[in-house]
């Protein structure tokens, strides 16, 4: 008997992100596989909290980025478009 496994770890910055994961990931499985004329199994395991930035933690490190580096070095997101926390 022929078998594949396809596994992945997925990140996601937001619950609706998340959530769209879970739900087009068994989708874009279950596509491929009838494409190919195979069964397909899909066991989607949620084992990580969404990625939360620490605010006060992010500015530190992108100081210490744009010294080492400059200013075009990287890439900020705004912060509104990201779930937010600050340090405690």
């Amino acid at each position: 008997m022929e078998w594949a496994r396809f596994e992945a770890i997925v990140g996601s910055y937001s619950v609706r992100a998340n959530d769209r994961l879970r739900a087009a990931v068994p989708r874009l499985l279950h596509g491929v596989a009838e494409a190919y004329g195979v069964d397909v199994a899909v066991e989607y395991s949620p084992q990580h909290p969404v990625n939360v930035n620490d605010l006060t933690e992010t500015a530190a490190v992108h100081g210490v980025i744009e010294e080492l580096f400059g200013p075009e070095s990287h890439l900020r997101i705004p912060a509104s478009r990201l779930v937010r926390r600050t340090s405690p």
